[in-house]
């Protein structure tokens, strides 16, 4: 999930976002997001993308915070885990654009001891949550 200097390896990847539920866990309203990832090929091509994060609409009003992200995304080859922070900022009629700056953790598989960090960019589109996409990149290692 990364976009930005350069480094000797790069990654990217995009996750079509379905909303599942919601869950107050964190004391302001939570969010789980699951769907279906699809990566460049050399990190993975295809998985299943689960988030959770914090929304909260009271610290700026008319933009959402996302706070305390965690996600994951399940591939074959293995699990990849990290955590985002970002906001989401109304561009239309049920639609949000969301920044968001994300860290890997760790992972599974051939994914375990990854580190990373770098930006995410997505549309959400509130009234019909199979047009959601998430698009991200970075760098290894930072």
């Amino acid at each position: 999930m990364f976009r930005s200097e350069p480094c000797p390896r790069r990654a990217s990847a995009a996750a079509a976002l379905t909303t599942n539920a919601a869950r107050a866990t964190c004391g302001e309203f939570a969010q789980t997001d699951v769907g279906t990832a699809t990566g460049n090929g050399s990190l993975f091509k295809q998985g299943v993308w689960n988030s959770n994060e914090c929304i909260d609409v009271v610290v700026q009003p008319g933009v959402l915070h996302e706070d305390h992200g965690h996600f994951t995304i399940a591939t074959r080859r293995g699990t990849l885990v990290g955590l985002y922070d970002g906001i989401g900022t109304p561009t239309g009629v049920g639609h949000l654009r969301t920044t968001a700056t994300v860290t890997l953790t760790g992972g599974t598989g051939v994914f375990a001891g990854i580190t990373g960090c770098g930006r995410a960019l997505g549309d959400s589109n509130l009234l019909n949550t199979a047009d959601n996409h998430l698009d991200a990149s970075g760098q290894f290692d930072c």
